[in-house]
């Protein structure tokens, strides 16, 4: 072989990457649009500029209970909530209603009566806890805080999911629930027995009866508005649960070979916006074959679910990018050349082992990699849910409970997540295959 030759061989080798071949055309770059927001959300700001919030009162006689003590918890919570309510926002619109058998509009001195017992007598309202009515009129342009004491049968559940899945998430509203344990002195009504008299000891809030507020909105907003309320005393961080697509807040993903991995070699990629989660590797000629390591730091939403790490599915798009090609193709696929073999989790740490099957000519070859739970399952309920539900309370069994508060909060986790499962980390991987 003449110098020249040998030269012309040197210098292949080094463009070999570049051109997928000695001699071969370059292959188009391909590019996605890059950015964290189907795990994390997006990132609204926290301005507190104008809202409208509207305020709805759950005005039947199961609710009674609650005000014949002046200075009940429920009684200071109206006060602490229309204080939030207007000092949460730089301007707040505040319309409040009550509603039960039906909805009625009233003015800020009719919201003050709902500290009395009067208030939850009006014939044509207090017969029925129709909060179905009360969901069909949200919208994420406000806030909506429902105060009730969530009694319901089971088929009044299964009506209001559907509800709250069809006009909140279907639209992108998210929904919430904080409980609020209170002093209570009254009849419980709408539980699966008679009608039963409760009274709780004062003082002792083991034997309190708790009520909620249902929020809904976007998810800042009802941080934001649940960040005012949790000033008071008597409101716990940990009764306020969230039901989000969306249960990290922050991450970071880290993406190397196996060392046992020799086909594959590193690759620095040049990321528009510099975006931290891409990364790239090199197929030696004629391989097909490697193993990553996905390394990922969780920072999850705080109110917001845990998952279970068993449940995590890798869900893998792909678009080629072939010699000869005029422009990488700008449509992904679903493929099955990235395989999920090993998965742990130690804290808020995961660690993904990932098998890459590549059996396709020389090009390039880019990922959009998703850890992600599947549409059903996989989602933790918060203990305290479990410690205020019953499925039958009465007087002399669970009768401060609330009726069906697990499969409540169960069925809507479920209701979110079969129009969007979460997804917990994502990264994106270019591999150059020569």
């Amino acid at each position: 072989m003449t110098r020249v030759s040998v030269k012309v061989v040197l210098i292949c080798g080094m463009l070999g990457l570049a051109h997928l071949a000695c001699g071969g055309k370059k292959a188009p770059e391909i590019s996605w649009v890059y950015s964290d927001t189907e795990v994390v959300g997006e990132d609204k700001g926290n301005d507190g500029g104008v809202i409208d919030i509207d305020i709805y009162l759950d005005a039947t006689l199961s609710m009674v209970g609650f005000v014949n003590n002046r200075s009940s918890i429920y009684n200071r919570f109206l006060d602490e909530l229309e204080i939030a309510a207007a000092g949460s926002w730089q301007a707040a619109n505040v319309q409040f209603f009550k509603f039960g058998t039906k909805i009625k509009p009233i003015d800020r001195e009719g919201f003050k009566a709902a500290k009395t017992p009067a208030f939850y007598r009006e014939r044509g309202i207090f017969e029925r806890t129709n909060i179905d009515s009360v969901i069909n009129r949200t919208n994420n342009r406000r806030v909506t805080v429902v105060l009730t004491d969530l009694f319901q049968d089971e088929g009044d559940v299964n009506s209001i999911v559907l509800q709250i899945r069809e006009k909140c998430f279907a639209r992108g509203i998210q929904a919430a629930v904080l409980a609020v344990p209170s002093d209570f002195n009254g009849t419980v009504f709408d539980a699966i027995v008679s009608p039963y008299r409760y009274k709780s000891i004062p003082g002792d809030r083991s034997t309190y009866r708790p009520f909620y507020a249902l929020m809904f909105g976007e998810e800042h907003n009802l941080e934001r508005m649940f960040d005012f309320l949790q000033t008071a005393e008597y409101i716990e961080d940990e009764y306020f649960f969230m039901i989000s697509r969306h249960l990290i807040e922050k991450f970071s993903a880290s993406v190397t070979k196996m060392r046992k991995s020799r086909a594959l070699n590193r690759r620095k990629m040049r990321t528009p916006g510099r975006y931290p989660h891409h990364f790239g590797f090199s197929l030696k000629k004629g391989k097909e074959q490697g193993t990553i390591i996905a390394g990922f730091r969780l920072e999850r939403q705080p109110h917001s679910a845990d998952f279970q790490e068993r449940a995590l599915e890798l869900i893998a798009f792909r678009k080629k990018s072939l010699p000869g090609e005029k422009a990488a193709s700008g449509d992904s696929v679903l493929t099955d050349n990235l395989k999920l073999t090993r998965l742990e989790r130690m804290g808020d740490s995961l660690t993904a082992v990932i098998d890459l099957q590549l059996d396709e000519p020389p090009g390039i070859y880019s990922y959009l990699v998703y850890l992600q739970l599947p549409p059903n399952g996989g989602i933790e309920i918060p203990q305290w849910i479990d410690a205020f539900s019953s499925t039958n309370p009465t007087a002399s069994r669970d009768s401060n409970k609330t009726l069906n508060l697990r499969k409540f909060v169960s069925d809507l986790i479920r209701a979110s997540q079969s129009l969007a499962p979460p997804r917990v980390a994502k990264f994106y991987m270019t591999v150059y295959k020569r």
